[in-house]
């Protein structure tokens, strides 16, 4: 539910050769994710609830999906349980929700909720923060959702410099990026990430992100996101905003978080020591988690 412009999201490979706008991000979570969130932001009634609530089974055969806002709501498409809730609370790594069944990971659903129509002005205004509560009720009303935070140590890559330092730009203050990324305005914004994806006929597939004036804690969360083995955290020491493009290549075939053994473009880890001056570091760290206490199957009814 992460709040964007663009309504193709996380989407599955693709024929050979496909590309794909993915991940137009307008707004994202703060580093480690759900510690964005207190247990009592958590608990706090959110700003305004949503009047109409629709939950259904997926019943397509499309491998894709899609997480988007209207101007008067939410609507996700093919989206797991387990998507769900990293959404909902702020996950960056799903490593994060410990204790879901397994079922959360492979139903999937059609979730749309809209604000009333008197409500829909003030949902537009709304920052990502306010928005994320909203979904809580839904999955207590729905799936009966209980849970609990707590910190565990866990496996991370920490981002740090690269011998030789940053090789990240400055961004240019007042900026409007006329010719980069534009929302559904059609106007250009600074604090925006975009990915295009191409799935290669060597079954590889070949990511390019662009970045306007994004700060070190939105690239982490985007490293989290997009299918390394673990969270990605910030220990760069680096503040401000940058531009930057960051180009890799991974093996459809390989582990999550893999580099590539046959070189046919660089992986990860070498992308962004050489493009961007840092570098991934394997190591644990205290990272907050959800502990699932309870959750049940969507009812007929």
């Amino acid at each position: 539910m992460q709040k964007r412009n663009d309504a193709t999201t996380m989407a599955q490979p693709r024929p050979a050769g496909a590309m794909l706008l993915a991940l137009l991000i307008l707004a994202l979570p703060t580093s480690h994710g759900v510690q964005a969130q207190s247990a009592a932001t958590v608990a706090s009634p959110a700003p305004m609830a949503f009047d109409v609530v629709s939950v259904k089974p997926h019943s397509g055969s499309d491998s894709g999906n899609r997480m988007q806002t209207m101007p008067d709501g939410i609507r996700l498409l093919n989206i797991s349980l387990e998507q769900f809730i990293c959404q909902a609370y702020g996950l960056d790594f799903d490593a994060q929700l410990v204790g879901a069944p397994d079922w959360t990971r492979t139903q999937h659903f059609d979730i749309v909720a809209k604000v009333a129509g008197a409500d829909a002005a003030a949902f537009q205004k709304l920052k990502f923060e306010q928005i994320r509560p909203m979904a809580l009720p839904i999955l207590a009303d729905r799936f009966k959702f209980a849970a609990h935070m707590e910190t565990r140590p866990l496996p991370v890559y920490a981002l740090i410099l690269a011998n030789g330092g940053s090789k990240l730009r400055q961004a240019t203050p007042g900026d409007g990026y006329s010719g980069g990324i534009k929302g559904a305005d059609g106007i250009g914004h600074p604090n925006v990430i975009g990915v295009h994806t191409v799935n290669n006929p060597d079954q590889t597939v070949t990511r390019e992100m662009t970045a306007q004036a994004v700060t070190i804690s939105r690239l982490v969360t985007m490293l989290s996101q997009l299918g390394q083995d673990r969270l990605v955290i910030d220990k760069t020491g680096l503040g401000g905003t940058y531009d930057f493009k960051l180009t890799w290549t991974t093996d459809k075939s390989a582990a999550p978080g893999a580099g590539l053994a046959d070189g046919s473009g660089p992986s990860i880890f070498t992308a962004l020591q050489e493009q961007l001056g840092l570098k991934l570091h394997p190591e644990k760290d205290s990272v907050p988690v959800l502990v699932v206490d309870h959750v049940e199957k969507l009812s007929d009814n």
